[in-house]
């Protein structure tokens, strides 16, 4: 497979409470979602797990997945690789057949100060603080989650400030680089940025739903 597949679900006017929504979680799946106290955390949660359910009945045979110790998601089976990511109104799922990682972010208005947790001093000292727009500085935050989340490096230890872009590449010392892509998904007014990470070049098949429409699409598989 040359592409990631990605779904993408707006949790806009989305009730994780809703009967007819609860029946396509496995019961493990809703314990999960259930125990988050903020409403929206619900909701992102259960929009990413719908966006699986959507990918897994579309393309992929896959079983259920899990968690390992560094919280990064894989398939029960292992026949494939899946990763999860959202943001504000979005809620978005990407498997592929090899390893890979997705993140996603609304452009924004943020706090620029930012820049010191994201940027490497190289990137820094070749950048003004003018230049320094919101785009930017998310579009690196993108850059890095992805990888961080690819290669499973944990936070604490190592942060985004060690982390190197080149072109369509990223890297760091003592991992291995990886490739780049995105895409960019409007909804309504708000304009989402999502990127990949993975050790091969890949491209992305984007797919949107709205919550409505994904519960049809459920509906129709399981009938």
């Amino acid at each position: 497979m040359e592409h990631i597949k990605i779904c993408a679900v707006d949790i806009r006017d989305f009730d994780p409470e809703q009967p007819s929504i609860r029946q396509y979680f496995p019961p493990e799946r809703l314990c999960k979602i259930d125990a988050l106290v903020n409403k929206n955390a619900k909701r992102l949660s259960a929009g990413a797990h719908l966006a699986f359910s959507v990918l897994r009945n579309d393309e992929f045979p896959i079983s259920d997945y899990s968690y390992t110790k560094t919280g990064k998601p894989y398939i029960i089976d292992k026949n494939a690789y899946i990763s999860f990511s959202h943001s504000h109104n979005l809620a978005i799922c990407a498997v592929s057949d090899s390893d890979m990682a997705v993140d996603t972010e609304k452009i924004r208005n943020i706090n620029k100060l930012v820049y010191k947790t994201v940027l490497t001093p190289k990137e820094i000292q070749s950048t003004s603080i003018s230049n320094m727009t919101d785009e930017y500085l998310i579009n690196k935050w993108c850059v890095k989650e992805s990888y961080l989340k690819l290669a499973s490096i944990n936070v604490r230890k190592y942060t985004m400030t060690k982390i190197h872009q080149s072109g369509n590449m990223v890297f760091a010392n003592d991992y291995m680089p990886a490739y780049l892509n995105e895409v960019r998904l409007f909804i309504g007014e708000d304009e989402y940025l999502i990127k990949t990470a993975s050790y091969s070049k890949k491209g992305i098949e984007l797919v949107y739903y709205t919550a409505k429409d994904v519960l049809k699409h459920l509906r129709k598989a399981y009938a």
